[in-house]
């Protein structure tokens, strides 16, 4: 067993190899009227392939994906993901949750830059025609702590006509996007749970749920530029939104 944080415990139950299959346990454990009460959460790891040096130390990581079922019918039903990288050594030195419901929505990619290793968190969510897009590229450190070497963010808000609608700048929605797309052409997804779906695996080149709402509509022109596509369809939902 190991204590992740007060009242989380993870247990590990078997030998494995020639000792059998080991099963993986998560637990939530407080006191309650001086009893100890508890929840308990099968675990199911998987290790993802790649080779991934994310602490740059010249030793490759072991990187996986935890599903977490839920304890609650369907038997199908999963409660959350998480993401876990671990040293050569087996040490967990970091970790985080994912889940399909729409506030545990996020993505996390292996990303190449100038020939190192980084983790890529990207977050490109909108809630009711509010978007706040935002994304961290870094490093490990041997301690397992973040170390943020890029970052950004654009904020925009679709309800024209509203009297409380905020910024739509064409030119800085799509700045921000060329420039994360330019960072997903040499990664790898290692999870995402966008649009309630989960996907592990594949070039994060592929990755274009936070292209849906414009390419998707029929105005999207292949011909123009994403800027142009952009502030023509904002002009047009504006249009539509604030016509008497």
């Amino acid at each position: 067993g190991a204590w992740q944080a007060e009242g989380s415990l993870d247990l590990t139950i078997g030998g494995g190899g020639e000792w059998g299959d080991q099963q993986f346990y998560t637990c939530a454990v407080d006191t309650r009227e001086g009893k100890l009460k508890g929840l308990v959460w099968e675990e199911l790891h998987e290790s993802l392939p790649g080779s991934y040096d994310f602490d740059h130390d010249g030793e490759p990581e072991i990187v996986e994906l935890i599903t977490v079922p839920a304890n609650e019918e369907p038997s199908t039903a999963v409660g959350w993901y998480e993401l876990r990288v671990r040293t050569g050594d087996n040490r967990l030195y970091w970790g985080e949750s994912f889940a399909e419901a729409h506030p545990g929505w996020g993505s996390c990619f292996a990303c190449r830059v100038d020939g190192e290793d980084y983790l890529l968190r990207y977050t490109p969510t909108m809630y009711q025609g509010f978007a706040s897009y935002g994304y961290q590229l870094f490093s490990l450190t041997g301690e397992g702590e973040e170390q943020v070497v890029r970052e950004g963010s654009v904020d925009f808000d679709i309800n024209f006509g509203s009297p409380m609608h905020g910024e739509f700048d064409p030119a800085a929605i799509a700045a921000f996007l060329e420039e994360v797309h330019g960072l997903l052409e040499d990664s790898e997804l290692l999870l995402s749970t966008e649009s309630g779906t989960f996907r592990s695996g594949g070039p994060g080149s592929d990755f274009k749920d936070d292209l849906s709402g414009w390419t998707d509509d029929p105005l999207y022109d292949e011909g123009k530029s994403l800027e142009e596509n952009i502030r023509a369809i904002g002009a047009y939902w504006e249009e539509m939104m604030t016509a008497e």
